[in-house]
């Protein structure tokens, strides 16, 4: 028997959550590869938002916002001595996977 069987003995695998994901929010999952050296696992610390309050009211979903950009030029200086480059592009500001 290997190190990793002795281990897990007597352990209930259970079965990941359903992911539930909010319409235009993009992906609620990030699967590791099956060559992964490292697995990760949900934890439910209660600091999840739920779909209702305490009244049992559904919370408003969130709406995208769209705000105009006028930037002065496309080229953005970089200051930075652990860039290896002085100039990028700055094509938009923000992304909305950040909030």
């Amino acid at each position: 028997m290997s190190d990793y069987d002795e281990q897990m003995q007597g352990q209930v695998m259970l079965p990941p959550p359903s992911l539930k994901g909010r319409k235009g929010r993009g992906a609620v999952s990030n699967l590791q590869g099956r060559y992964e050296i490292h697995g990760r696992e949900g934890y439910d610390d209660g600091w999840a938002q739920e779909d209702e309050n305490a009244d049992g009211k559904a919370i408003v979903s969130w709406k995208t916002q769209v705000t105009e950009e006028y930037a002065k030029t496309i080229l953005t200086r970089n200051a930075s001595p652990d860039l290896p480059f002085s100039v990028s592009l700055n094509p938009y500001r923000g992304c909305e996977h950040e909030m």
